[in-house]
């Protein structure tokens, strides 16, 4: 690990990336609002310092940032870090980075995913019991869950899930983004779940 004074922007970064599998530079770029130079000239400076790394997964598609154990640690992150990207989510879970920003810049909710979620919870990973969505917002005092859906589930899956949202008293709202070939099998359940929204996926994600 080579010598780098830290700022607090680092430090949140890093706890920013740790909250999701992985981040590209085009994410940090629009977290924070600057021109990409400036990522391009800080990033390379914390994986030299060992406190994030770098891996490119698919040809033609942006490398993705992870937090290291080091820059957990350095962090204060209770969260353990990410120890390999998962292939089978990768394009979704890429998608709800993109989808956290838009939130941040459209409602200026703050994004809990849902691997802090899971932490909270105390469920250590994807299988056990209970759905946890792909993350968390919070708009006008209302505790909101968002779910991106990019393919189509089976309707039985679908309505348990939606019966365990109806079920919970932690969430008064469930925002659903759905791709267009998936919004309408969504929309088929929303007049038996009224604090159902769905939503077509933005542009951009």
């Amino acid at each position: 690990m080579v010598s780098l004074r830290f700022t607090d922007r680092d430090m949140a970064l890093i706890r920013w990336i740790n909250g999701f599998s992985f981040v590209e530079a085009p994410h940090i770029t629009r977290l924070w609002r600057v021109d990409p130079s400036r990522v391009r000239h800080r990033i390379p400076k914390l994986i030299d310092a060992g406190v994030l790394s770098h891996d490119r997964i698919f040809v033609g598609l942006p490398g993705v940032y992870r937090a290291t154990s080091d820059g957990v640690a350095l962090a204060g992150d209770d969260l353990p870090p990410v120890k390999k990207v998962n292939l089978q989510n990768y394009h979704h879970d890429r998608r709800v980075v993109s989808l956290a920003l838009y939130l941040f810049e459209t409602v200026g909710a703050d994004f809990l995913p849902d691997r802090r979620v899971r932490h909270q919870l105390g469920l250590k990973g994807v299988g056990q019991p209970g759905h946890v969505p792909d993350g968390v917002i919070e708009v006008g005092g209302k505790r909101i869950a968002i779910e991106l859906e990019l393919t189509a589930k089976g309707s039985g899956r679908r309505k348990k899930i939606l019966d365990g949202y109806r079920a919970s008293i932690g969430f008064k709202e469930v925002w659903y983004y759905a791709a267009s070939g998936v919004i309408e099998g969504l929309r088929e359940f929303q007049k038996g779940y009224p604090f159902l929204r769905i939503m077509e996926v933005p542009d951009g994600i």
